[in-house]
């Protein structure tokens, strides 16, 4: 649990509402569920790793739909590939999950692996990442960011979508676009203020969304709507408590060491 709590710490250097503060809480959050999923048998096990499977999958879309487009400018594109690459790669992976017996050993097998590499994602994402996007970015912006983060994942699906090639969460907001198309389009925008406009307008919901991105996406093929939106009951206090800042402090966010 020692990444968890050093993600806690970070986060409570940073205001509430900024949007690198909730990331780190969210990555402390699905940490202690993986320990949480292992430490559990039964019917308590299944609704543990639907806790985690349901906030790994809005936290995969809010990162890709909000953070990445303006990473892409502040860490380099190489960067941020790398980062929606290991997010595809997990979403089929956390699909293949979904469909085993949670009791079983083949599934403690893979949840193993599969923790390892989502702790690898969010360590990469730590000191490559956020670091720049904090030192390049006001706090306004910051905060701006974070809320826009938090309208995101309101309002994206809760079962991982691995046709949606990393992007699960706009086949939601935006209607039946392709999302593979989606996510090039975003992050190569020409400017942050295009893609600020396009995710502000996915925020609100389909209905405004479907405007904005149709003019972005005039040629994107159409995809049936996924299903799986919204939280189980078993999960929401999870999920609601993920997009619930903390307290406030003013003090700013350091990297964490590389041998932590």
């Amino acid at each position: 649990m020692k990444h968890a709590e050093r993600e806690r710490t970070q986060a409570a250097t940073l205001p509430q509402g900024n949007i690198i503060r909730i990331l780190l809480e969210q990555h402390a959050q699905i940490r202690e569920l993986f320990v949480a999923v292992k430490a559990s048998t039964g019917a308590p096990k299944q609704e543990r790793f639907d806790e985690l499977r349901e906030l790994l999958a809005i936290h995969e879309v809010g990162e890709e739909m909000i953070l990445r487009p303006v990473s892409k400018n502040t860490a380099g594109h190489e960067i941020t590939d790398a980062r929606n690459h290991e997010e595809d790669e997990a979403t089929h992976v956390l699909a293949e999950l979904e469909k085993m017996d949670v009791n079983s050993p083949e599934f403690e097998t893979k949840l193993s692996r599969f923790e390892q590499a989502v702790s690898d994602h969010a360590e990469h994402e730590e000191h490559q990442e956020f670091p720049t996007v904090l030192a390049q970015r006001t706090e306004e912006e910051l905060k701006r960011l974070g809320k826009r983060l938090l309208k995101a994942q309101k309002t994206a699906p809760t079962h991982p979508h691995p046709t949606a090639a990393g992007s699960p969460g706009m086949v939601k907001v935006a209607g039946p676009f392709a999302v593979t198309r989606t996510r090039r389009t975003l992050t190569t925008a020409e400017t942050e203020a295009e893609v600020f406009a396009v995710s502000e307008q996915a925020a609100q919901g389909p209905s405004g969304a479907s405007r904005k991105v149709n003019s972005t996406l005039r040629h994107a093929p159409s995809t049936p709507r996924p299903s799986g939106v919204g939280p189980s009951r078993s999960a929401k206090s999870t999920i609601n408590a993920s997009l619930t800042p903390n307290t406030v402090s003013e003090s700013r966010y350091s990297p964490p060491a590389t041998n932590s």
